[in-house]
């Protein structure tokens, strides 16, 4: 299926990659004109927005910052400020709201030191190993 990240040929015959193409949720298509939410908004959220991930998902979002950072090239996003949109792995957008304080979404405080020991040398191995003795000893 064309414009699900899959490399095309163009008319020069050079290979680009396509656009992914969004599938609107029947949830998402209710919410969206419940709130008052176009789909213009929407994809302009999506190209345009701050990307934040978590729980499972992508969200795009436009704040002040993006909008004075467009505005300086001639983009109007007054009209999306606030808007959140919400994306699942599978590029099926799930919901989009309005909120006009932006939080982070954080990821966890902790990663398992398990997952990047493959890109540690030695040294900096030994170093994470006392950092985690010590943190166990001191939570005791």
């Amino acid at each position: 299926m064309l414009g699900e990240g899959k490399k095309t040929r163009g008319a020069s015959g050079i290979c680009k990659k396509a656009k992914p193409t969004y599938i609107f949720s029947n949830h998402a298509l209710e919410r969206m004109r419940k709130r008052e939410i176009s789909e213009r908004v929407v994809l302009k959220t999506i190209s345009f927005g701050r990307i934040l991930r978590g729980r499972g998902a992508t969200i795009y979002a436009i704040g002040k910052k993006e909008i004075s950072k467009y505005s300086k090239q001639g983009i109007d996003l007054a009209n999306c400020e606030g808007i959140h949109v919400v994306i699942n792995k599978s590029s099926t957008i799930s919901t989009a709201y309005r909120n006009l304080s932006m939080p982070r979404l954080k990821p966890k405080s902790r990663m398992p030191q398990r997952i990047f020991k493959q890109n540690l040398t030695k040294k900096q191995l030994a170093i994470t190993r006392r950092q985690s003795l010590n943190r166990r000893y001191k939570t005791q």
